[in-house]
């Protein structure tokens, strides 16, 4: 079989990095990021390669969860296995480099690679999970979107703005208009056919049922989002045709026009009906309108954004002054607030006001914030972050506690949002007790609701944030009863933090996974004993040992799951490992975390 121009080493490689910068931001959230397809990237990429190039790849079946929308309704997503990914990442990097110049201005969707802009952003706000950005460069580009709407009205270019988008967009792109969008390039006949083969094996569908040729995988890796962006191409020439490139602007599936008078309104939505239709595609009604200035101001909140943008602005350039914060904070609110059955994006609004009334640590809408997740559950994580910062230990794990058992909580992507902010908790003494004693029941399969499973597999790292070796038997009698039933999360969680607790534990770890007939551990393993090997640390671990940035409390945190890769190096006894992990300690150390932090360090990592 001939080599598929545009796949190559260096392709899958750039597409790996691009990936591996995003595993910690994903939905769900692996025990260790996927360490193991760090350790030896060029043995797994050369094996997908060879695949490829002999036509042996096959892709194995993906992992699906789903994501809160509201009213009980949720969004299926796709997490293939890594390599998988990588490679249909790598097709559609290909793919858009050829499409590009085919690009009209003022469209957008969250990739990276779109803006060379270098931006530091703290936060990210979008209520679509099919959105999620990627990078400070894409959220930079989100920015530019919305500057730009803005600019539609207020820069008197036009007296009304018609917004729309389309509905179930991903579920309802034909296999066809992708392949009519990429045929409008020169690209390698193989590289479609591979794609459309990843496509097949990715794509939702009924068991044994043959494909039914409809809809893209929404991933979170910006790959699907990729062609539904290129597929919309043929569509933006007819809108750019219809009212000027200046007067349209897109974000996705999200579309806006300026126009002049009502009645060219109703027009544009006539022809972008009728342009969508061509490619089987449906505006949504119940969303579709046409603002004049002062309906769109308060559609879009341009005021409270504004305020919102001036204590944005006082935040930085005086991080530490968060009494300002607050008072400020809390002036806007109670002047704002009855704008909030005007409804428009007063979701993202809100979703601002519980950033900035954390930072500043206000805790006037922590009387609502159980309502407003149960009305608003894309805002579930932001909502928790804010309950944590406001209150103490003790209240936040209490707080998690009621949403897990209430009855109108039926999304479980929300519990497990809820139950990550656990492992950034501070507690001590008899509030840390607490904790490991909700970790253990949640292990032990004693707390069952939405999501249970996915909350037992983080729980493993609070055990070894709170507690020390005398949770060792509660670990080895979990590693030793390891079965073809146990949950794969669960036990790949189990296994890789008992294994991080000394050579004996590794060993023991072994042992159980070669009893299992599905061994999901059998990865891990490999490239664990490749790092047993190393004489030194690659140099692409150092990204491992950085804190992250905690924009709600404003302060840098110690990512658990980094932590534990660094531990797992420990098993490495040559002195220039050991060596490096002792440096590595103290630079940890020396960065600006909280005293907290610094002993967890100590602790995890002596």
């Amino acid at each position: 079989m001939p080599k598929i121009r545009g796949i190559n080493k260096s392709s899958l490689w750039k597409a790996w990095k691009d990936v591996r910068k995003q595993l910690s931001r994903t939905s769900r959230r692996d025990i260790t990021d996927y360490v193991e397809f760090d350790i030896d990237p060029n043995w797994w990429i050369n094996r997908l390669l060879k695949e490829v190039n002999t036509g042996d790849y096959e892709p194995i079946a993906p992992y699906r969860f789903t994501l809160a929308k509201k009213m009980g309704f949720s969004r299926q997503m796709t997490f293939p296995h890594i390599p998988d990914i990588v490679l249909y990442r790598a097709v559609t990097d290909s793919l858009y480099k050829k499409a590009k110049r085919l690009e009209k201005g003022h469209v957008y969707f969250a990739r990276n690679t779109l803006s060379k802009k270098q931006k530091v952003v703290h936060d990210i706000d979008t209520d679509d999970s099919e959105y999620t950005f990627s990078s400070g460069s894409a959220f930079a580009k989100w920015q530019e979107f919305n500057q730009y709407r803005k600019r539609l009205l207020q820069d008197e270019i036009h007296p009304y703005i018609v917004i729309t988008d389309i509905s179930n967009y991903f579920d309802s792109i034909l296999y066809d208009r992708v392949i009519d969008a990429i045929h409008e390039t020169n690209v390698d006949r193989n590289i479609v056919g591979l794609l459309f083969f990843i496509l097949e094996r990715l794509s939702i569908r009924e068991a044994f049922n043959e494909s039914p040729r409809i809809g893209l995988p929404v991933d979170e890796f910006d790959c699907s989002r990729t062609l539904a962006h290129m597929v919309l191409f043929p569509h933006d020439r007819r809108m750019v045709g219809l009212v000027g490139e200046n007067a349209y602007v897109r974000w996705m599936d999200d579309q806006n026009f300026g126009v002049n008078n009502f009645a060219d309104g109703l027009e544009v939505l006539k022809k972008c009906s009728q342009s969508l239709a061509r490619l089987h595609l449906t505006p949504n009604a119940a969303k579709s309108k046409i603002l004049d200035f002062k309906e769109a101001s308060r559609h879009f909140h341009f005021d409270i954004n504004m305020e919102l943008d001036r204590v944005e602005n006082l935040l930085r350039n005086n991080p530490s002054d968060r009494k300002v914060i607050k008072k400020e904070i809390g002036k806007i609110w109670r002047k704002y607030r009855k704008f909030e059955k005007c409804g428009g994006e007063w979701g993202k609004i809100l979703k601002r006001f519980y950033r900035l009334a954390g930072i500043g640590g206000a805790r006037f809408l922590r009387a609502r914030a159980k309502e407003d997740i149960l009305i608003e559950p894309t805002l579930a994580k932001r909502i928790g972050d804010y309950m944590r910062i406001t209150g103490d230990a003790r209240e936040y794990a209490q707080f998690v506690s009621h949403m897990w058992k209430h009855a109108e909580q039926v999304y479980p992507d929300v519990n497990r949002d809820l139950a990550e902010g656990l492992l950034l908790v501070e507690a001590h003494g008899k509030d840390a007790l607490y904790y490991r004693n909700l970790a253990s029941k949640l292990l032990a399969g004693q707390l069952k609701f939405p999501g249970s499973d996915a909350c037992a597999a983080i729980a493993p790292l609070l055990i070894l944030r709170f507690g020390d070796r005398r949770s060792l038997p509660r670990f080895r009698k979990i590693v030793k009863h390891l079965s073809d039933d146990t949950h794969p999360a669960i036990g790949k969680a189990v296994a890789v933090v008992y294994a991080s607790y000394g050579i004996n534990e590794y060993e023991e770890v072994i042992n159980a996974a070669s009893k299992l007939r599905n061994n999901y551990l059998s990865q891990f393993l490999r490239m664990l004993d490749i790092a047993l090997e190393y004489q030194n640390v690659p140099e692409r671990f150092k990204i491992r040992r950085k804190p992250i940035h905690d924009s709600v409390s404003g302060q840098c945190r110690i990512d658990m799951r980094k932590l534990l890769v660094l531990r797992l190096l420990n098993l490495n006894s040559r002195r220039s490992i050991l060596k490096w992990i002792d440096d590595t300690r103290r630079w940890i150390i020396e960065q600006q975390i909280s005293s907290f932090d610094k002993k967890l360090v100590k602790k995890i990592l002596s």
